[in-house]
Protein backbone atom coordinates (compact mmCIF):
# COMPACT_ATOMS: atom_id res chain seq x y z
CA UNK A 1 0.00 0.00 0.00
CA UNK A 2 2.83 2.40 0.52
CA UNK A 3 4.34 2.20 -2.36
CA UNK A 4 0.85 2.21 -4.41
CA UNK A 5 -0.48 5.47 -2.06
CA UNK A 6 0.72 9.18 -3.31
CA UNK A 7 0.88 11.07 -0.69
CA UNK A 8 1.05 14.16 -2.36
CA UNK A 9 -2.28 13.95 -3.93
CA UNK A 10 -4.54 16.37 -2.24
CA UNK A 11 -7.48 15.01 -0.03
CA UNK A 12 -6.86 11.34 -0.20
CA UNK A 13 -5.59 9.09 2.50
CA UNK A 14 -6.40 5.20 3.15
CA UNK A 15 -7.37 4.17 6.54
CA UNK A 16 -6.54 0.62 7.57
CA UNK A 17 -8.64 -1.43 10.79
CA UNK A 18 -8.58 -5.03 11.86
CA UNK A 19 -9.09 -7.10 14.82
CA UNK A 20 -6.55 -6.85 17.60
CA UNK A 21 -6.91 -8.00 21.18
CA UNK A 22 -4.57 -5.56 22.28
CA UNK A 23 -5.54 -2.78 20.72
CA UNK A 24 -8.52 -0.15 22.71
CA UNK A 25 -11.81 -1.80 21.36
CA UNK A 26 -10.28 -4.42 19.76
CA UNK A 27 -9.60 -3.27 16.68
CA UNK A 28 -6.24 -1.26 15.44
CA UNK A 29 -6.19 1.33 12.89
CA UNK A 30 -3.31 2.57 10.17
CA UNK A 31 -3.36 5.44 8.12
CA UNK A 32 -1.39 6.51 5.00
CA UNK A 33 -1.99 10.61 4.30
CA UNK A 34 -4.32 12.53 6.43
CA UNK A 35 -7.87 11.48 6.81
CA UNK A 36 -10.56 13.54 6.35
CA UNK A 37 -11.82 12.48 10.00
CA UNK A 38 -10.03 12.26 13.32
CA UNK A 39 -9.52 9.15 14.88
CA UNK A 40 -10.40 9.16 18.42
CA UNK A 41 -9.71 6.95 21.29
CA UNK A 42 -12.60 7.41 24.39
CA UNK A 43 -13.02 5.43 27.07
CA UNK A 44 -11.81 2.26 25.27
CA UNK A 45 -13.21 2.68 22.11
CA UNK A 46 -12.40 3.77 18.96
CA UNK A 47 -14.48 6.57 17.56
CA UNK A 48 -14.50 8.36 14.19
CA UNK A 49 -15.34 11.97 14.27
CA UNK A 50 -15.88 14.60 11.20
CA UNK A 51 -17.23 18.04 10.66
CA UNK A 52 -20.79 18.42 9.50
CA UNK A 53 -21.58 19.43 6.61
CA UNK A 54 -24.66 22.25 6.41
CA UNK A 55 -26.86 19.52 4.64
CA UNK A 56 -26.17 16.81 7.41
CA UNK A 57 -26.94 19.42 9.98
CA UNK A 58 -30.06 20.21 8.40
CA UNK A 59 -30.84 16.53 8.12
CA UNK A 60 -30.70 16.05 11.80
CA UNK A 61 -32.50 19.10 12.54
CA UNK A 62 -35.38 18.05 10.68
CA UNK A 63 -34.98 14.71 11.80
CA UNK A 64 -34.85 15.69 15.71
CA UNK A 65 -37.90 18.16 14.45
CA UNK A 66 -40.45 15.09 13.12
CA UNK A 67 -39.53 12.80 16.46
CA UNK A 68 -39.96 14.98 19.09
CA UNK A 69 -43.59 15.43 19.30
CA UNK A 70 -43.92 11.44 19.06
CA UNK A 71 -42.96 10.88 23.06
CA UNK A 72 -45.62 11.35 25.28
Amino acid sequence: MQEWFDPATPDQAVVMTWPDSQAPGGQAFLTLGLPKVDLQEHDGMKLVRCALTKSTQRSLTIHAERNSGSEG
